[in-house]
């Protein structure tokens, strides 16, 4: 699952709006590391029209920085409903039901989706709950005027610190990823398990209605996903430098979470696809733990040959045998076979 990621200048006391005015002072090669590192982990760049004329002004004009081919060559997405001739490179334009189209933009391959200097897309994202990551370059400058990043009833939005950088200039780089769990109750683990289940939730109400899921409750879904993406962040970063064998552990889990998030949330997608996502794996996995421990899965004819007897015994179990009846009959002779349809 891809993400969205936001970068912004900002003022001490929260001014996003016409940084041309305050920011020359500041911006220095440094500065430029900070902004070209964010953007290198995205490959589609996602704007509000005003933001996109002023952009497409600014990369194509006569003095355009050096990085501005790149920037018009870049996958665009614009979101609004008077912008008619979008023409600044290759450009998608979402005029209605946005929070959908970003969801479904989100679930296609690809690196991040990076948006920047537009308050009002980056308060639209929160709102929705489709943000998943928010860097802000905070200037030591006070402006008195403009309009402020969260403004007109953006809500309480939890946030978690990732980075806190200070830069030669004065200004303080911030890196922090939105975390849904309640103040003093954080445990990445928890938060991942609590978003899985209310998708579980969403989608069981969804197979209630009508056997399919094109009535999920989206807003909710997106809710849950947002939040189990958060705690999956985390939880990577959070234990990337720990040493110790569980450490490892918890660390290796929390990639596994987010490289295949794909493939762990499919049940919210297909109703064939179970919550688990695993039903062969769920049939041997403690007896794989104590097969492994005792050391019969040393060799590959172990292996075959548990995975071969623990079929069997799955299989007659779901037909009402008992393992004891199924494994006397198999040794002597008179195996069960189940009846062919």
């Amino acid at each position: 699952m891809r993400k969205i990621t936001a970068g912004l200048f900002i003022t001490l006391d929260g001014v996003v709006e016409a940084p041309e005015k305050w920011n020359p002072p500041y911006y220095n090669d440094e500065m430029t590391q900070v902004v070209m590192g964010q953007m290198a982990d995205a490959d589609t760049h996602l704007y509000g029209r005003h933001t996109y004329e002023l952009f497409r002004t600014v990369f194509t004009g006569p003095s355009a920085p050096p990085h501005g081919q790149m920037m018009t060559s870049a996958p665009k997405i614009v979101v609004s409903t008077t912008l008619e001739h979008p023409d600044w490179g290759p450009t998608t334009l979402i005029s209605s039901d946005v929070a959908a189209g970003l969801i479904k933009l989100k679930q296609q391959p690809g690196k991040n989706i990076s948006t920047g200097a537009s308050g009002t897309l980056v308060r639209f994202l929160l709102q929705q709950g489709l943000l998943d990551e928010l860097s802000l370059l905070v200037h030591p400058v006070v402006v008195g005027t403009g309009k402020h990043l969260f403004e007109g009833g953006t809500g309480q939005v939890p946030l978690r610190l990732l980075e806190s950088r200070p830069l030669s200039n004065g200004v303080v780089a911030l890196q922090a990823v939105i975390d849904a769990a309640p103040p003093g109750q954080w445990c990445w683990a928890s938060q991942a398990a609590g978003a899985l289940r209310e998708m579980k939730h969403a989608v069981d109400a969804a197979l209630a209605r009508d056997a399919t899921l094109t009535s999920i409750d989206s807003g909710r879904l997106a809710a849950a996903r947002h939040q189990y993406r958060s705690a999956v962040l985390i939880g990577e970063r959070e234990t990337a430098a720990r040493v110790g064998p569980l450490m490892k552990k918890h660390h290796a889990l929390a990639r596994r979470l987010r490289h295949r998030e794909d493939d762990y949330l499919r049940f919210t997608r297909d109703p064939g696809v179970p919550f688990d996502n695993n039903a062969a794996e769920r049939e041997i996995r403690m007896s794989k733990l104590r097969i492994k421990v005792s050391g019969c899965m040393r060799s590959m004819t172990g292996a075959e040959n548990f995975c071969a007897i623990r079929s069997y015994l799955s299989t007659a179990a779901k037909h009402g045998i008992g393992s004891l009846d199924a494994l006397t009959q198999a040794a002597t002779g008179s195996a069960w076979i189940p009846a062919t349809p």
